[in-house]
């Protein structure tokens, strides 16, 4: 991709290249295209992916880029809620780390620098208060139906026969006496 004297690397490599193949149909210029591979993105994150096309496309069309949509966010009642409120902070810390870039819309910018304040405060006060929050997902209630479902179709027997059955010290040794390990 690109080569450099002794002295110096290049990291995240692999990131800046899935960027770019993304960004090869878009006509921007190089320039813009290497400073948006050059974004602090977590590329399996489908959503930041979206964000950073999408602002691609609207630079590219020479339109002003802004916040796709603008909830205002409420104090988190579950824990599902403040990973939401983190994924919120991070897709606004996307598109302003894109618009100082690329200034444009300022009126966006500023919308996204204050709805990320408001977000980071609910998420602290949802870090605060953690310890009232709902966990919605109950893997104890999981792992029950998970046995009852195993029990209904295969009986009563383990699911790891060998953990039942009483193991005979020969089982470790093949015919010549050298150990073999464990079958497990």
């Amino acid at each position: 991709m690109a080569t450099v004297q002794g002295d110096y690397f290049l990291c995240r490599q692999k990131q800046m290249q899935i960027i770019a193949k993304m960004l090869k149909d878009i006509p921007l210029d190089q320039d813009s295209k290497y400073t948006i591979s050059m974004c602090p993105v977590n590329t399996s994150d489908i959503r930041a992916m979206d964000i950073i096309k999408r602002f691609s496309i609207k630079r590219a069309l020479g339109e002003a880029a802004g916040l796709k949509a603008r909830v205002a966010p409420k104090r988190p009642t579950s824990f599902d809620e403040l990973s939401t409120m983190c994924d919120m902070h991070h897709e606004l810390e996307l598109f302003l780390w894109l618009s100082m870039r690329f200034p444009g819309n300022i009126v966006e910018q500023q919308a996204a620098l204050s709805l990320k304040d408001r977000v980071i405060d609910l998420i602290e006060e949802g870090l605060v208060t953690s310890e009232h929050l709902k966990l919605e997902h109950d893997y104890i209630k999981r792992d029950k139906r998970l046995r009852n479902n195993w029990i209904e179709n295969n009986g009563n027997k383990s699911a790891y026969p060998f953990i039942d059955d009483e193991i005979e010290d020969d089982d470790f040794y093949d015919d010549e006496e050298e150990y073999v390990g464990s079958t497990i």
